[in-house]
């Protein structure tokens, strides 16, 4: 008889306990040990002790084999890793961080990170098969509107596997700030309200619930230069702006329109060839329709906006164009002109900033794209494989988030039809 150490720990965060029925099968090169019933009863954040006997030496242990069984109420379990001990005092890990949900049998390899070799062990790819073939069940493709990338198959957050879900503590964090500044906005009179507004200071009275000493700062500097040309590189979507080393053709800039910012001791051509000229096109918002709100037609603009890199290493702007087509509707401003042409000018190129970042960068290229890498992930990639261990952490609450965005933000009568300017006809 040959006896085996398996310490099993439960994970620590609320619910990851369990009461129902756990039990443990070791594979090993040389053999499996019998079923054996590690218990009932899993407290949250312990690790629990057991014996396992086996009548022969099973050899390096290749992987553990979990069941749950559950009674007539179904108690989840979370469990954080398996160590296994051989009596010669090898000691083995095998990473797990799954819930276990209903009649359930799950195998995990050792932590070790293996590549599907000529040498492997063929329990291991038998075991690797197994694995993908019940995540390709789990997780499926479907399509949500013609062109967009390919999402989850539910349509309802519920419907995720309890992997995907949010935690206990992330819904209440998500509940709480929700709740919070519905709240604020409810008390002020702000929900329901459609009335415009009659003063920019009126904004600051918004959201006292998540002010900061930024966004103090912000409504203190936003008609600024040098603070409208930070936010291109460090604000929320620094992805747009590019060097400019020659000016559009459909941007008629010259020097004698700059010159008065660019001062005597330099012009526009030599600042070109210096790179110190930078280039923010929206042309991505040309043709795009806009939204209606309130009964309210909205507008887009798909500007040009040419920035400069001064001595002093601030970034400038130095002429906006509102269109992609120049004429005489559509002309260039320039700081020069009067106060509050040039700042609404700035105001139009931050507001299709914000369409842009929200419907391009952020929705597709964040939010969509890393839900095909998820999905891909689980189907493609075992939990032993070394690049499935390098990107799951980054994946974390992708899923649900985006099956939330999809049911209460771009889906129609959503989020994105009430607010935003850029009409969303995704999912209709």
């Amino acid at each position: 008889m040959v006896t085996y150490l398996v310490q099993v720990a439960t994970g620590s965060h609320i619910g990851s306990a369990s009461c129902d029925a756990i039990s443990i099968a070791l594979v090993g090169v040389n053999g499996e040990s019998p079923k054996h019933l590690l218990g009932v009863i899993f407290p949250a954040g312990s690790v629990q002790q057991h014996d396992i006997n086996t009548p022969a030496d099973l050899g390096h242990i290749l992987f553990v084999r979990l069941y749950k069984k559950h009674g007539v109420i179904d108690n989840p379990w979370y469990c954080k890793y398996v160590t296994v001990t051989s009596p010669s005092g090898e000691s083995t890990r095998f990473p797990c961080y799954k819930w276990f949900s209903g009649l359930m049998t799950m195998e995990v390899q050792e932590g070790k990170g293996i590549i599907m070799t000529h040498g492997v062990n063929p329990l291991i790819v038998k075991q690797r098969k197994t694995e993908l073939d019940r995540n390709r069940e789990i997780y499926r493709w479907k399509v949500y509107a013609d062109g967009a990338p390919y999402c989850i198959a539910v349509s309802d957050p519920k419907e995720l596997p309890l992997d995907a879900r949010y935690s206990v503590q992330k819904y209440a964090s998500f509940g709480f700030t929700l709740v919070a500044t519905g709240l604020e906005m409810q008390l002020k009179g702000f929900t329901n309200c459609t009335d415009p507004w009659t003063d920019l200071n009126d904004l600051n009275k918004v959201f006292l619930y998540k002010k900061t000493h930024n966004s103090v700062l912000v409504s203190q500097m936003w008609k600024e230069d040098r603070f409208f040309g930070y936010e291109f590189l460090n604000g929320v979507n620094p992805v747009l702006i590019r060097k400019c080393i020659k000016i559009p053709g459909n941007f008629p800039v010259e020097q004698e329109m700059v010159a008065a910012i660019l001062g005597t001791s330099t012009d526009l051509n030599k600042e070109l060839e210096n790179g110190n000229i930078f280039l923010a096109d929206y042309s991505i918002l040309e043709g795009v329709p806009a939204n209606t709100i309130n009964g309210q037609q909205q507008y887009l603009t798909a500007p040009l906006c040419l920035l400069w890199k001064n001595p002093q290493d601030k970034l400038l702007p130095i002429a906006i164009q509102l269109g992609q087509t120049p004429g005489p509707n559509n002309p260039v401003f320039l700081p020069s002109d009067s106060e509050w042409d040039w700042t609404l000018a700035k105001i139009w190129v931050r507001n299709s900033e914000y369409q842009a970042h929200e419907i391009g960068t952020h929705l597709l290229r964040t939010h969509f794209l890393a839900e095909v890498f998820n999905i891909a992930t689980a189907r493609q990639l075992p939990m032993g494989h070394p690049m499935y261990k390098l990107v799951v952490p980054h994946l974390r609450y992708t899923l649900e988030i985006n099956v939330l965005a999809r049911n209460q933000l771009i889906g129609p009568g959503g989020l994105f039809d009430k607010v935003i300017s850029l009409l969303s006809k995704l999912g209709q």
